[in-house]
């Protein structure tokens, strides 16, 4: 098969990105509608969702340890 300039049988998805043309979210990997799109610290696509799972993951947890009160 002769390759023709302009041919879109070798045209590729960016990467990061689904065929249907959505990028993906950085943290669950599944698509991110454009309209509802938040960008995270890199500037990939991400959820607003997973954007806040990520920062109570990157909290630093509370002095002591919780625990410790419920066994008293």
């Amino acid at each position: 098969m002769p390759l023709h300039i302009g041919d879109d049988s070798m045209k590729q998805a960016p990467q990061g990105a689904f065929k249907s043309g959505l990028p993906r979210c950085s943290l669950c990997n599944q698509p991110v509608e454009l309209r509802i799109a938040k960008t995270d610290e890199g500037g990939k696509a991400i959820h607003e969702e997973c954007y806040l799972l990520r920062m109570q993951m990157k909290r630093p947890l509370p002095h002591g340890n919780p625990s410790d009160e419920t066994t008293q």
